[in-house]
């Protein structure tokens, strides 16, 4: 019976690292990630573990709280099957969260975890590159004539469009590199001592050649997720030269590179096709707002009423129809969870962030843990004032996946 829970165990270990040899690509990274989830809690609860190896601290309470709250409002929504959807949404981050902080790691499967990300992001970033700056044409994937997915190097056909290839979109595509890229700085740093030479060239070449692909990208939100990385780990582990490469890096990207998205930045606050928009959104979230400040109107509402706001006639061009949320994380909670929904998550996210700060100044041991946590709640709640990350699974999910190994239970001691 114990070799059963075992191999339970090492299915779940298996899709868990599958998950990250595929975590560019969202659908494969999501259900991998759920398998893994899958078998991990069937061993959980099935080998009598759960007492002694599953952690769950009392402001964790507030997430299920959440939880509980907008499963039962989405009852006292128009749009139920769509609200419902959402709230499990939610649950599945909770989950998430509770397995990256319970799974009993070893160094040995961070170590794994990371080059097989490298690996894939080089791969990756490399077909890139090569479909922007060679082929420029789409690749259309089909299936018995039927099209099942298009790979795209320009939105649009404009010149200097950002690149998208087989990032899905390129705002979402740089913010999903940029966290991973800088995953792969902390552990690099924090490995330093132990990893040998190749694989310190690998980590050094998938940084780079991300960073690279996130300026073709024009996330302006994956940048600053760059200089926010280089400047966490250069501060908090005390590497000042790499605070100084880094910056370094990105003015020559800066020079040689000429973003068009990012040097109109300034100009678009004033007369542009996308910020006045979502101005707009922040006026009718506030509307929204005051109708049931309380318990807010239910997930995924938002994007109901919105296309229908009587002032779109405004923006003829703008696509209301593809708003699926307001563009501002706080904002939306507030609207569509209502104040009690607001206080829960972002209490807990803020309590969560000063345990961890706390345990930081206090031990030596475990410091890489202790920064990602304390990066990737700051990146949330910076990044929260433009987007909302809850709302976008693969992205939201990489916050609770970061968050979890953080706080996790079982891995070693590892002395920086």
């Amino acid at each position: 019976m114990e070799e059963n829970y075992g191999s339970l165990l090492k299915i779940s270990r298996f899709f868990v690292l599958l998950s990250f040899v595929f975590c560019v690509f969202a659908t494969f990274f999501i259900s991998f990630l759920i398998a893994s989830m899958v078998f991990y809690y069937i061993w959980i609860f099935s080998s009598g573990e759960i007492k002694r190896k599953f952690v769950v601290e009392k402001i964790d309470f507030l997430l299920f709280l959440f939880f509980f709250l907008v499963l039962v409002r989405s009852f006292f929504t128009p749009q139920i099957l769509t609200s419902l959807a959402a709230s499990f949404s939610i649950l599945f981050y909770i989950l998430l969260f509770l397995f990256f902080r319970n799974f009993p790691f070893q160094k040995e499967d961070f170590s794994k975890i990371f080059r097989f990300v490298a690996i894939s992001l080089v791969f990756v970033n490399l077909f890139a590159l090569i479909h922007y700056f060679i082929i420029k044409k789409p690749i259309t994937l089909t299936f018995f004539g039927n099209k099942i997915y298009q790979i795209i190097p320009f939105q649009g056909n404009s010149a200097g469009a950002p690149l998208v290839s087989i990032l899905d979109h390129p705002t979402g595509g740089g913010i999903i590199l940029s966290l991973i890229s800088n995953f792969i700085l902390f552990w690099l740093i924090a490995s330093w001592k132990d990893e040998k030479k190749k694989w310190k060239i690998l980590y050094i070449f998938s940084i780079m050649i991300s960073y690279f692909c996130i300026f073709l990208t024009s996330s302006r939100s994956g940048l600053l997720n760059i200089l926010l990385g280089i400047l966490f780990a250069s501060i908090l582990f005390k590497k000042y030269k790499i605070f100084l490469l880094g910056f370094s890096f990105i003015i020559i990207l800066l020079i040689l590179i000429p973003n068009q998205k990012i040097k109109q930045t300034f100009n678009e606050a004033l007369n542009s096709y996308n910020i006045p928009p979502r101005i707009l959104q922040i006026e009718a979230g506030t509307e929204y707002f005051k109708e049931n400040p309380l318990f807010g109107m239910g997930l995924m509402q938002f994007k109901e009423r919105f296309q229908n706001y009587h002032k779109k006639q405004h923006f003829p061009g703008y696509f209301f129809w593809g708003v699926e949320f307001l563009h501002n994380g706080y904002l939306s909670i507030l609207v569509e969870c209502g104040i009690t929904g607001f206080l829960l998550v972002f209490s807990y996210i803020i309590i969560r962030f000063i345990l961890i700060l706390k345990d930081f100044l206090k031990k030596e041991n475990d410091r890489w843990l202790k920064i990602m946590g304390l990066y990737i709640i700051l990146w949330f709640l910076l990044d929260s004032i433009f987007n909302a990350h809850l709302y976008v699974v693969p992205i939201g999910s990489f916050f609770w996946i970061g968050l979890g190994i953080s706080q996790n239970t079982s891995l070693k001691s590892r002395e920086l």
